[in-house]
């Protein structure tokens, strides 16, 4: 198997360039990108065997947090709740708020998981080859 590698561009750029740098991609595209320190990072997508690990470790802490929900959060008062939640986002730094203004749209996520799953049936069309 072939070692696949992630590049950092040279670079520089604004969320705004990001956004616009991104929508010129091809919908085919299925790495992962990131604006860190304003430097495009790409990462391709998990293979096999590492998507399949990566599913199982994604179900398993998605129950162990609805147990502890149901178990030490959900039979808390309300404003007990509200007690706990004010402490939480009271230790969260201003700095790492996340700026909403460059969120996706409805559209931004429609198109993800349509390249999603044509990403899964190129996959399944490879298997098959």
């Amino acid at each position: 198997m072939i070692a696949q590698t992630a590049f950092r561009s040279e670079e520089t750029f604004t969320q705004r360039e990001f956004r616009r740098w991104l929508d010129e991609r091809s919908r085919s595209d299925i790495n992962h990108y990131e604006l860190l320190n304003g430097r495009i990072v790409m990462t391709p997508p998990a293979t096999w065997p590492h998507g399949g690990i990566e599913a199982i470790l994604v179900r398993f802490i998605g129950e162990h947090v609805e147990r502890l929900y149901e178990q030490a959060i959900k039979p808390l008062s309300a404003a007990d709740r509200l007690r706990l939640a004010t402490l939480i986002l009271r230790g969260i730094p201003p700095e790492s708020l996340v700026d909403y203004s460059e969120a996706w749209t409805d559209q931004d996520y429609r198109d993800f998981t349509d390249a999603g799953w044509q990403r899964v049936e190129a996959m399944l069309g490879e298997e098959d080859a």
